[in-house]
């Protein structure tokens, strides 16, 4: 089996000063992996990126960014909104991972989250760097000869009239 793309999405009502857990079924999108998510054995799984959206994107009446915290991975501030790794985050086979809204505000908010990422085959002797080598190795360019005819060019005869006289510079007053 090749690379396979995943994905989870949630739109979670998330009390004041609180943290919810994404852990479930997410009744707003039948297009979602679900927390807790353990990778596969065989595969590594990279995070190619993270968002959150919330009411409060500038802190709020609270200083505090809410943040999207994918457990022992990494997080995202609201304030941030949007982080997509050129490298991907690598969580290596058999590794479970869980995720988390907390609301930094003063108040109820809907907060909406979504996490991308990559399943990549494990190839045995193989790191994370090579499995994920595919991203970053452009194909050589496909090799095309052309064959150019030659060109003739027609004998050209041009005469010029003799030059001969004094050039003299005079400087130009500044506008």
């Amino acid at each position: 089996m090749g690379v396979q793309c995943v994905q989870w999405i949630h739109s979670k009502l998330v009390p004041a000063a609180s943290e919810v857990s994404l852990a479930g079924a997410n009744p707003f999108t039948w297009c979602t992996e679900l927390f807790p998510y353990t990778v596969p054995t065989g595969f590594w799984l990279g995070i190619t990126g993270m968002s959150i959206g919330s009411k409060f994107t500038d802190g709020g009446p609270n200083l505090r960014a809410s943040m999207l915290v994918l457990a022992n991975v990494h997080s995202v501030p609201d304030n941030v909104g949007c982080m997509h790794f050129k490298v991907p985050l690598v969580v290596p086979e058999t590794r479970t991972i869980t995720a988390s809204l907390i609301n930094n505000d003063a108040e109820d908010q809907w907060i909406n989250s979504t996490v991308t990422g990559l399943l990549v085959p494990r190839v045995a002797g193989q790191t994370w760097h090579d499995a994920f080598a595919f991203l970053f190795d452009v194909p050589p360019a496909p090799q095309v000869s052309v064959t150019v005819p030659p060109i003739e060019v027609p004998d050209v005869n041009m005469a010029l009239p003799s030059m001969s006289g004094t050039i003299t510079l005079v400087p130009q007053e500044d506008a």
